[in-house]
């Protein structure tokens, strides 16, 4: 936790009131996470853009990011789920899309070198 503290406090500045948390299960190991606090939301970028794929040694590479983008890989589901295509139905007048019930129609009005169209 040292070396972690270390390392981040030289890009930012650490929330004191939280310091930097480490979860460790009941073995004792690491939970391979790490939770920093910075005072600023431009602290934190700034960690992320200078300290991700940083070597800590020959086998250690930190992987970094902002804890909404954790929270946020934390809600994906672990299983792939196939998305199912929705059968193509072919209208039977492939013009039907010129005949709007409302009358709208693409337009373009030029004047001079403006151009505003919809």
């Amino acid at each position: 936790m040292g070396v972690v503290t270390r390392i981040y406090g030289k890009v930012g500045t650490i929330d004191t009131l939280l310091p930097p948390q480490m979860p460790f299960d009941d073995a004792g190991v690491s939970c391979g996470f790490a939770v920093i606090n910075f005072t600023t939301l431009d602290g934190a970028t700034k960690a992320v853009e200078v300290t991700n794929a940083y070597q800590l040694d020959k086998n250690h590479k930190l992987e970094v990011c902002l804890y909404n983008e954790a929270l946020r890989l934390a809600g994906v589901a672990d299983t792939f789920a196939q998305v199912t295509k929705k059968e193509f139905d072919e209208p039977e007048d492939v013009t039907e899309w010129l005949n709007d019930p409302g009358q709208r129609d693409a337009y373009c009005v030029r004047h001079d070198t403006n151009t505003q169209g919809e």
